[in-house]
């Protein structure tokens, strides 16, 4: 009988346990969030923001992403894939409000791809052994832990707080990168060389999106998949071909080669 009592007692401070959980973890979400928003709201005050977003929004007054030597110049020193995002952001009148819903576009384009990461191969291990509440009890309190972490360690250091909310490319170079990750990891094997698609697309997003590149082809190598390691390249290389040709077609590849490698080739670096 002390037995069962004990059993009974253990599974009630479990469950104590376990509401104690969730509740902090739905303060820290609660923080996280208010906080966050807080943030979006005055990204209009970033001055790099405005500089950065003037891109999009001189493509929608003159059509033009990339001028030619002896003309206008712009910071449009990326691929049209970093600014093709934030697109839907020019379309607001108010140029503020046009710049936090840029601010929200590199928050969603930086957490989506880290919260499908974390989760899509808990939810398939787990759906067929426990309930789905039990399921959605354990994706709540992990979530709200997940993302109340990255969001609060962003605010403790400058650098990753202005890589989660500003206005830049490399939010929707990761973005594509990691659907092009999370195809090569967690598909079944004959799917795998189709992440060459998006990590072939993050070039024409930022250059350094190239080892991407590098670290599938040793993946394929590790894993002895040999067969995939020659698919995944002619993916890789037919749509950057692709990719090519729609930018000759809509921007120019000479305007495209003057602004990301001539411009940004004498640009002087400080480290200091």
């Amino acid at each position: 009988m002390n037995i069962i009592e004990n059993m009974r007692k253990k599974e009630a401070y479990q469950y104590i346990f376990v509401y104690v959980l969730m509740a902090l973890a739905g303060v820290l979400l609660g923080y996280s969030l208010i906080y966050g928003v807080g943030l979006i709201v005055n990204s209009p005050a970033e001055k790099w923001n405005g500089t950065r977003f003037s891109v999009v929004l001189n493509y929608f007054l003159s059509g033009k992403l990339y001028y030619e030597p002896g003309q206008p110049i712009l910071p449009s020193v990326y691929g049209p894939l970093s600014y093709l995002p934030y697109f839907y952001a020019a379309q607001f009148k108010d140029l503020a409000q046009s710049i936090r819903v840029g601010s929200l576009t590199a928050v969603m384009l930086s957490l989506l791809p880290l919260i499908s990461l974390f989760w899509i191969r808990e939810v398939v291990s787990r759906v067929n052994k426990d309930s789905f509440r039990e399921v959605l009890k354990g994706l709540f309190i992990k979530f709200c832990l997940f993302f109340a972490t990255v969001i609060s360690v962003s605010f403790q250091i400058d650098s990753t707080e202005y890589a989660m909310f500003a206005i830049h490319c490399d939010a929707p170079t990761h973005f594509i990168l990691m659907i092009g990750f999370i195809i090569l990891i967690y598909s079944s094997e004959k799917y795998r060389p189709y992440s060459a698609i998006f990590h072939a697309l993050a070039l024409f997003s930022k250059y350094l999106a190239f080892p991407a590149f590098l670290i599938s082809l040793l993946f394929f190598c590790l894993d002895k998949q040999y067969r995939n390691l020659f698919k995944y390249c002619f993916i890789y290389f037919a749509t950057s071909l692709v990719a090519l040709i729609v930018i000759e077609i809509l921007f120019g590849l000479n305007n495209l080669l003057f602004n990301t490698i001539s411009i940004m080739g004498n640009y002087q670096m400080d480290f200091s």
